[in-house]
């Protein structure tokens, strides 16, 4: 436990550093050890997104109406690669780091899914990780496609029988018409 802490601190760097700088000051023997250095490290760092944060990231990150849910998966790891660049590697390298990142991209990718994808999400059991989060889009999209493919043949089957019925009662009165002269 001290070992592992005196490495993390050799570790930090940029905001990290200067945190730990600056609160070691204050309580030298209270970030000796990594169990109450990462509890304390994790008050700090890893601090849900706001709502001005979300609504902000949902506004920039939301899934086009013909995008693949694949494509969009791709975009959001895209975006947030490019912001996770600075951060240095040995803040990456932080198991606390990581589960904060992947929660933010597990975030980020289902807010900004188009509508009927979520909505056939949340008809499923709780998904744990980012890969399970994909993988239940992309079943929610085929589910969707099928629907929305099963609700055009539906429509266009209805307008063929309304077709067919209103053809049938247009040679019924012309064969009418025709007895009649």
């Amino acid at each position: 436990d001290a070992n592992m802490g005196a490495t993390v601190k050799l570790a930090m760097r940029g905001n990290a550093k200067r945190w730990l700088d600056a609160s070691h000051a204050l309580d030298p023997a209270g970030f000796d050890r990594w169990s109450t250095l990462r509890i304390l490290f994790e008050a700090e760092f890893c601090k849900p997104l706001t709502y001005a944060e979300l609504a902000e990231l949902r506004s920039t990150l939301v899934q086009k109406p013909k995008e693949k849910v694949s494509d969009f998966y791709i975009r959001v790891l895209e975006y947030h690669l490019e912001e996770d660049m600075a951060v240095t590697a040995a803040e990456r390298a932080e198991d606390v780091y990581k589960a904060d990142f992947q929660r933010r991209l597990k975030t980020v990718f289902m807010t900004g899914l188009r509508q009927d994808v979520r909505a056939l999400m949340h008809c499923r059991p709780t998904v744990a990780t980012l890969e399970e989060c994909r993988e239940a889009a992309r079943e929610a999209e085929a589910l969707a496609t099928k629907v929305s493919a099963g609700a055009v043949a539906g429509a266009e089957a209805k307008d063929g029988q309304k077709d067919k019925k209103e053809l049938a009662a247009l040679k019924g009165s012309l064969s009418t018409e025709g007895q009649a002269i």
